[in-house]
C-alpha cells in the first residue's frame, strides 16, 4: 500500500497557508505571479504571512498611496509591500483614502488621522505636524486622544490644538528635559481626530474612559491575585494540597493503636492552641 504524501494535519496546514497567500495576493501584498492554489509552504512566505498577520486578522488594512506619501509613511516605520502601506486599526474600524490620505473611521463617524511625521525630538515633531497644514470641512472640528482619553475641547484650528497640548505638564517636561524616552511615550499615546459630531465625540470619550477604567481595574485585580497566590498562606495551602494524598496513604497504613495515638496527639495540640489563644 502506497504511503500518503501528506498527513491530514499537514494537508490542513497547507490549505490554511494557501488561503492566507490568496488573501494577501488579493490585497496586493504578494506578487500577482504567485499561484496560490499550488504554492508550497516556505520559510519566506511563512515570514510574509507572519509579517502581515494583522491584515489577515482584520486589525490592519493595506492601502495604495502616491509614491511620495508612501515614502513618508515608510520613513516613520509603517510596514509596506509593493505600492501598499499597512495602516493599523481597531477590529470595528475601517480605513479609507481621501485626497491621497488614509483615514480610519468607525460607526460613530469620528475619523482618526494617520499623519506621517519624522521624529527627532518632541518640539520638532509638533512643529512639523503644524507644517502639514491639514484641512477639514467647515462643519468639522479637531480633537486628540492622549493616553486613551479624549480631549475635553474640540478645536476649529489645528495649530490651536497643538498649542493647548504643548501646555500639558508631561509635554512641557519632555521638551524642557529633551528626553527622547518621554517624548516617544507621548507620541505613542497621541492620536489625532477629525470630528463631525461633538456629542458623539463626548459619548465616545466617555465610553473609552469607561473601557480604560475597566481594563485598569482588571490589571490591578490580576496583580493582586498574582501577589496573593505567592503569599505564605497560599504557598502553605498548596503544600497541604500536594501532601493531602500522601498523608491519607500514611494514615490508612497505620495500625489501630497508631491511629488512636495520633488522635490523642491532635486533641492535645488543639487544647494547647485554644489555651494559648485564651491566654491561659
Amino acid at each position: 500500500m502506497t504511503k500518503p504524501l501528506y498527513t491530514s494535519t499537514q494537508k490542513a496546514k497547507i490549505k490554511e497557508f494557501r488561503h492566507n497567500i490568496s488573501v494577501l495576493k488579493r490585497k496586493g501584498l504578494v506578487s500577482k505571479a504567485i499561484d496560490a492554489r499550488s504554492i508550497k509552504p516556505s520559510s519566506h512566505y511563512n515570514s510574509v504571512i507572519k509579517n502581515f498577520k494583522p491584515v489577515l486578522e482584520g486589525t490592519a488594512t493595506a492601502v495604495k498611496l502616491p509614491k511620495k506619501l508612501r515614502e513618508q509613511y515608510k520613513s516613520v516605520g509603517y510596514k509596506s509591500a509593493f505600492e501598499k502601506i499597512i495602516i493599523p486599526h481597531g477590529p470595528n474600524e475601517r480605513v479609507i483614502v481621501t485626497h491621497g490620505m488614509p483615514k480610519t473611521t468607525n460607526s460613530s463617524g469620528i475619523v482618526k488621522m494617520d499623519i506621517p511625521v519624522k521624529f527627532i525630538n518632541l518640539e520638532q515633531y509638533l512643529r512639523d505636524l503644524k507644517a502639514k497644514n491639514l484641512k477639514k470641512k467647515e462643519d468639522e472640528r479637531w480633537g486628540f486622544r492622549f493616553y486613551g482619553f479624549n480631549s475635553r475641547r474640540t478645536y476649529d484650528d489645528f495649530d490651536d490644538m497643538i498649542e493647548t497640548l504643548q501646555h500639558y505638564e508631561s509635554v512641557l517636561h519632555a521638551i524642557e528635559e529633551k528626553s527622547i524616552e518621554e517624548s516617544l511615550e507621548i507620541i505613542e499615546g497621541l492620536t489625532w481626530y477629525k470630528i463631525g459630531n461633538r456629542k458623539l465625540w463626548k459619548a465616545h470619550g466617555e465610553k473609552m474612559q469607561s473601557e480604560n477604567n475597566k481594563r485598569k481595574q482588571a490589571e490591578r485585580r490580576k496583580k493582586y491575585l498574582e501577589h496573593m497566590s505567592n503569599s505564605p498562606t497560599q504557598q502553605y495551602l498548596r503544600y497541604l494540597e500536594r501532601n493531602k494524598e500522601h498523608s491519607r496513604k500514611i494514615y490508612n497504613n497505620m495500625t489501630e493503636i497508631q491511629k488512636e495515638k495520633r488522635k490523642k496527639q491532635m486533641l492535645e495540640y488543639t487544647r494547647k492552641m485554644k489555651a494559648k489563644k485564651n491566654g491561659k
